[in-house]
């Protein structure tokens, strides 16, 4: 695959002023007479604004129809002819290529520019275009090309002249910046044609009987009948004289009909540009997952681990290092019983853990025997000793307290149940509760909402001791009682904070 791009002064010193002249300055481009582009010997025979093509033609990154034209190029940032397939750079798969025109888009600037040009025989050439800034973030950008010639072309046949070119474009472009990384832009072309285009050449060619035409030569003497399918597959259906002559003069054809070409066409585009920026990122992993989310956070492998050599080794040559610029994006860290703390299976060094200086929230069961909580998810929320960190704990839970096992069908086997349901804790009681926690840690990590860490920073380690204030029940006024109360955890109703632990440590704890 190969790119050439053209800004408004290389197009204007190799003078293309249409898409005719991009084949005499791009390599493997050519373009026929009916305004098909093939690229490296890939097109389509077919012409017209119906039809679909193998090459891609964009206009500001909209793609257009084969046969659909807007006149000349005038007033244009770039041209961009990509060759070969392609089908993430433009936006569209296509098998040949894609060619990719930018007009000129308005600026900040009070600027214009006019170039009018003769022509011999009689005929004129106008490209203008006038920029407006109208207000902070808004402006307003104007772009016309008009061409009017008269006929150079004899027809022999009937004694006319043909190849009259009447034609003009008119381009609005409209900038909006409502604010500082949203950027808008609306274009409007409009273009019409009435003109008597020729529809027939005169063909250079150097008979050659392997060849028909000689490659190294070209001369007005076409042959007739010289060609190798002539001489073996048509003898008597091609005949030398069957043609009318190649004329000499390149001015001069012989056609028996009367050209024209009349066409209107209107474009319109709307582009919008939202810049993300930096974005705030956390991380939700689950066991393995639990452990990847660590490593990317920026807790390097450690090469000396006891598990180190257990590791597949894309794995361990993606996590000795974490990128730093992809860290810097991450915010926070969910951790759900993550891997890689138990002493059997340890990756990571306690510095590099204590190196860490994300906020993390570690939730697991208190009975979880695969990544062996006492000895393996306590230690990490311990030895991550840098980060502001909580650890919300099921009571009486093992390994599977990420609550969205995959739908079982009623007659499974009781095995598949017990290796993904808690025998505890029902399915989605565990699942509105770590969504009760997440949500919240997460509100507060990436979007600023730091009154949401009330709902971490509960009154009682124990959700068991908590205090309700009342006998009654949850609804007082519409409201749940005990949400704004000191002694209970917050948006639990009566009765419902049972068999949690939720524990915090600061930085340096």
């Amino acid at each position: 695959m190969a790119v050439t791009a053209l800004n408004a002064a290389a197009r204007q010193a190799a003078r293309i002023e249409d898409s005719k002249d991009l084949q005499f300055n791009v390599p493997n481009v050519t373009l026929s007479a009916n305004r098909n582009i093939t690229i490296r010997g890939v097109g389509s025979a077919s012409f017209g604004a119906t039809n679909d093509t193998d090459i891609g033609v964009l206009y500001n990154r909209v793609f257009l129809q084969s046969g659909g034209t807007f006149g000349e190029f005038f007033d244009l940032e770039s041209i961009e002819v990509l060759r070969g397939p392609q089908g993430t750079l433009f936006g569209r798969s296509t098998t040949g290529g894609a060619m990719s025109i930018i007009n000129h888009r308005p600026t900040d600037a009070f600027e214009g520019f006019a170039e009018v040009q003769g022509e011999s025989p009689l005929g004129v050439r106008v490209n203008a275009a006038i920029n407006i800034p109208i207000a902070k973030g808004i402006s307003q950008r104007f772009a016309v090309n008009y061409v009017n010639r008269d006929e150079y072309t004899d027809n022999l046949l009937d004694n006319t002249k043909v190849d009259r070119r009447n034609q003009y474009a008119v381009r609005s472009s409209t900038r909006f910046e409502p604010w500082e990384m949203t950027k808008i832009g609306l274009m409007l072309t409009y273009f019409k044609e009435n003109s008597s285009r020729q529809q027939a050449a005169n063909s250079l060619c150097t008979s050659d009987p392997k060849f028909g035409c000689s490659p190294d030569s070209a001369s007005t003497a076409f042959p007739t009948s010289n060609f190798l399918i002539d001489g073996f597959l048509l003898p008597g259906v091609v005949r030398a004289g069957a043609f009318a002559p190649n004329l000499a003069n390149l001015r001069d054809v012989t056609i028996d009909v009367k050209p024209f070409q009349k066409a209107e066409n209107f474009l319109g585009t709307l582009e919008i540009n939202q810049e993300i920026g930096n974005l705030n990122v956390g991380l939700i992993g689950y066991s393995m997952g639990g452990y990847g989310a660590l490593a990317t956070a920026g807790v390097p492998v450690d090469p000396g681990a006891p598990a180190y050599s257990k590791m597949p080794q894309a794995m361990r040559a993606a996590r000795a290092a974490p990128d730093p610029a992809l860290a810097s994006h991450l915010k926070a860290v969910v951790a759900l019983a993550p891997w890689g703390g138990q002493p059997a299976a340890a990756v990571w060094r306690e510095t590099d853990l204590a190196a860490l200086r994300l906020p993390i929230l570690f939730i697991d069961g208190d009975l979880d025997d695969v990544v062996d909580f006492k000895a393996g998810v306590s230690p990490l929320f311990a030895r991550t000793s840098g980060s502001d960190r909580y650890l919300l704990v099921y009571r009486e839970a093992a390994h599977n307290i990420a609550g969205n096992p995959v739908k079982l069908q009623a007659d499974v086997d009781f095995s598949a149940i017990e290796a993904l349901y808690e025998p505890v804790w029902r399915k989605d009681r565990i699942e509105a509760i770590n969504q009760h926690f997440i949500l919240a840690f997460l509100d507060a990590r990436l979007k600023g909402q730091l009154a949401k860490l009330l709902y971490l920073n509960v009154p009682t380690q124990v959700s068991d001791d908590g205090l309700w204030p009342s006998g009654f029940g949850q609804q007082s006024g519409g409201k749940t009682v005990g949400d704004d109360q000191a002694g209970y955890w917050r948006g639990f109703q009566r009765r419902w904070a049972r068999g949690l632990e939720m524990h915090h440590k600061g930085p340096g704890e």
